[in-house]
């Protein structure tokens, strides 16, 4: 068997394993969409009966926060994958010496496994839940079909930017005893500044500067502001490239960390 059906099947094994949890999933699903009402609750009171307001990214309709607040969601069942503590945990136990004799690589093994949860949300929770909510307020559709396309083409580096991120973390466990602070960190910066609860149009000017230093805008924010047409095509492509570089500087930095991870295992023998 290849590796690459290994990890195709650890990506599906991954996925099927949720199936039995039905009522977790219906749970999960509905109050999903209570948030998004919840949220959509909120702009309208902040919009005070005004049809757009005015921001660095041109004027924002209600419509558009709308359709902003069902794209962040749905990417949620997509982009999530905090696996630092699952890395802790496997590294704390001593069952990272198992990994070290696997014949697969350890970063694709979790990325599978994260992957497969995905596809089960997406397949089983994000889909139900989007037509249900469009049926009800409805999703504006991207001015072009390239900014529709540029948006898509985003999601997959995001989901991969983060899993990143929270790999890279998680093998700071091999050194670090409380990694999970490390994670709640990750967390908050992710909720601050990827956009998923308030979109960067409305920062101001000096926290929107230092948000483009930082790749967290490019999990939620970008893909969501292309659709909506608040990003010009070309200037997605400029993320969409900044989004691979900071893939490429992660991966990088989570094989330097593996390997140092490895000798500090076997110098003081586990």
């Amino acid at each position: 068997m290849s590796r690459l059906r290994i990890y195709w099947h650890l990506l599906v094994n991954e996925a099927t394993s949720h199936v039995a949890y039905r009522f977790n999933t219906l749970l999960g699903m509905a109050s999903n969409v209570v948030f998004i009402f919840i949220q959509l609750a909120i702009w309208r009171a902040l919009y005070a009966g005004r049809d757009a307001v005015q921001t660095a990214f041109g004027a924002v309709s209600l419509r558009e926060m709308a359709t902003y607040v069902v794209l962040t969601t749905a990417l949620s069942y997509l982009v999530d994958a905090y696996v630092i503590e699952r890395i802790d945990q496997r590294i704390k136990s001593g069952e990272i010496a198992i990994d070290f004799i696997r014949p697969i690589s350890h970063l694709l093994y979790h990325l599978a496994t994260v992957w497969g949860e995905s596809l089960y949300r997406f397949v089983v929770q994000m889909v139900p839940m989007v037509v249900v909510v469009i049926a009800i307020v409805g999703v504006q559709r991207p001015p072009t079909a390239a900014a529709g396309l540029l948006s898509l083409a985003l999601v997959p580096g995001a989901a991969l930017l983060l899993f990143l991120m929270s790999y890279l973390l998680g093998l700071v466990g091999f050194w670090h005893t409380s990694v999970w602070q490390l994670g709640s960190l990750l967390y908050m910066m992710v909720a601050l500044f990827s956009g998923s609860i308030i979109p960067l149009w409305f920062f101001p000017d000096w926290l929107a500067a230092v948000s483009e230093y930082l790749p967290f805008r490019l999990l939620y924010f970008a893909p969501s502001a292309v659709w909506l047409g608040k990003i010009a095509p070309a200037q997605a492509g400029v993320l969409l490239a900044h989004q691979w570089l900071w893939i490429a500087g992660l991966l990088v930095a989570q094989r330097v960390l593996w390997l140092a991870g490895i000798r500090k295992v076997v110098v003081q023998g586990g």
